[in-house]
């Protein structure tokens, strides 16, 4: 059965391969069980296994930004 979907929590519970199409081309194929969400994106973008995702950076960036308001006296700003 091939499934197609941008719901990428359900690769792992579905399937017993994943093969990642990107640019109309095949760039990664991953046994179910290691096809998580990380695993995927980095495997359409091309990443290195260790390289860091998008999302983990940006909530980096705000957890040192709302550090530095609270050790500045000031209120965290509000998203």
């Amino acid at each position: 059965m091939l499934i197609y979907t941008s719901e990428l929590k359900e690769v792992q519970l579905v399937c017993d391969r994943a093969i990642v199409i990107f640019g109309g081309e095949i760039v990664a194929e991953l046994p179910g069980v290691d096809a998580d969400e990380a695993s995927l994106l980095r495997a359409a973008y091309n990443l290195r296994a260790d390289a860091e995702l998008p999302e983990d950076t940006a909530g980096a960036a705000i957890e040192e930004s709302i550090a530095q308001a609270r050790r500045a006296g000031r209120s965290p700003p509000h998203g």
